[in-house]
């Protein structure tokens, strides 16, 4: 169900080829955010890059042709032409970026399970996930906390994501 334990295998690796003892990149406190930040954006980058890729081959060619016989160099083309027309998708990433900020677990539960070891990682995405699991798992956890703070959670997540959407338009 989650990856615990594959932490252990490079250090491991490691002290068989060489001798010496290191610590794994989650498992040591220095770079555990660092590693959690990289890995959130590098599993998302893919369906990005798809999606930004999709939108920009959607730019009529004549539009970019006009430009650069107008002049333009590709940083111009890129701002001016590009941006503009692919807007509608990037602020539709921004809009579900920040609601994502409230709700967003960061994959801890899937390197720490149940055991709640996130340490100074706990982000509340990955506690609302957590108190869930409790929940499903001991039936002993109040549903009503959990479900309270949901909603404390979307009364503050609701309000930001229309304000930005708004902005945005």
């Amino acid at each position: 169900r989650h990856f615990v334990g594959t932490e252990s295998v490079v250090p491991k690796a490691v002290e068989l080829i060489t001798g010496k003892e290191i610590v794994g990149l989650l498992d040591n406190i220095d770079t555990r955010k660092g590693t959690l930040i990289f890995y959130t954006l590098w599993i998302s980058f893919g369906s990005k890059i798809l999606l930004y890729s999709g939108a920009m081959s959607g730019i009529n060619e004549s539009i970019i042709e006009a430009a650069r016989i107008d002049g333009v160099n590709n940083f111009q083309e890129l701002w001016h032409v590009v941006i503009p027309l692919i807007f509608p998708t990037i602020s539709t990433f921004i809009v579900v970026g920040i609601g994502g900020l409230f709700t967003n677990q960061m994959s801890l539960f899937s390197f720490y399970g149940g055991q709640n070891k996130a340490g100074e990682s706990f982000t509340l995405g990955y506690h609302l996930y957590f108190l869930a699991y409790q929940l499903t798992e001991s039936n002993k956890a109040p549903w009503p906390d959990v479900a309270a703070l949901g909603v404390c959670v979307s009364m503050v997540c609701i309000p930001l994501t229309f304000a930005v959407k708004y902005l945005l338009e």
